[in-house]
């Protein structure tokens, strides 16, 4: 898988820290974008469960039909954290939405200097989600 590559890369000492963190934040960013859709349906499920009425299931269903596809990653993150994170999701979210910032800032600004990417940030959080998602993969082949 790509992201194991990248997140080798991020963590190597070979690479300066500009390249640490972008092969970081890519593979975050990929990760979340491959899961999302799993994942979106664990979230739409656990609302309905909460709220089982049928209306309900009919308009998650046809919410689901609209945002194909237009889901930003900040949202993606959202609920793929919701779901395997439940106790640090509301943390993670923000760590998220702030490494974004210094990654939108950086490629649409460039005035953000090298040595302040949150470059350790970025790479902890891939780790941790790469971990978590695993470990949901192998709950559900052990059911």
């Amino acid at each position: 898988m790509k992201v194991y590559r990248l997140l080798a890369k991020a963590i190597s000492r070979d690479n300066d820290d500009l390249r640490r963190f972008m092969f970081g934040w890519a593979g975050l960013e990929i990760l979340i974008k491959i899961i999302f859709s799993e994942y979106e349906k664990v979230f739409v499920q656990n609302l309905l469960e909460a709220d089982p009425a049928r209306q309900a299931g009919r308009y998650f269903k046809r919410i689901r039909e609209l945002m194909k596809g237009k889901y930003n990653i900040v949202d993606q993150f959202v609920v793929v954290a919701s779901c395997i994170a439940s106790s640090s999701a509301e943390i993670d979210i923000q760590e998220f939405s702030r490494i974004k910032k210094f990654r939108d800032s950086f490629f649409h600004d460039t005035s953000v200097a090298e040595n302040v990417l949150p470059t350790v940030a970025a790479v902890e959080l891939l780790k941790k989600y790469l971990r978590l998602h695993i470990k949901y993969k192998k709950r559900l082949t052990k059911r």
